[in-house]
């Protein structure tokens, strides 16, 4: 292994899984304190969404998310149709 790049990235990252992110996490924080904060994008801003779809054909070494190991796809179908609705 390269001890310089060890080094160079031996560093906290952001966590891109989950919104909202992890600073916005804390007691008072509620329903309504996220409401807010979608009320108060103007109507014309652009908004991102990332949306998580809890099942994989198989499970990274590396992942960190809630999911789950699954081989037909009819779960993923599913769910999908539940979120557009």
């Amino acid at each position: 292994m390269d001890q310089n790049l060890l080094e160079k990235y031996n560093a906290p990252a952001p966590r891109y899984t989950s919104y909202p992110t992890v600073h916005h996490f804390q007691p008072g924080a509620t329903g309504d304190t996220y409401s807010g904060w979608l009320a108060g994008i103007a109507g014309l801003e652009t908004l991102s969404l990332c949306f998580h779809i809890p099942f994989c054909a198989a499970m990274c070494w590396c992942c960190g998310c809630h999911t789950k190991v699954v081989k037909r796809y009819d779960p993923i179908t599913n769910y999908a149709a539940l979120l557009s609705r």
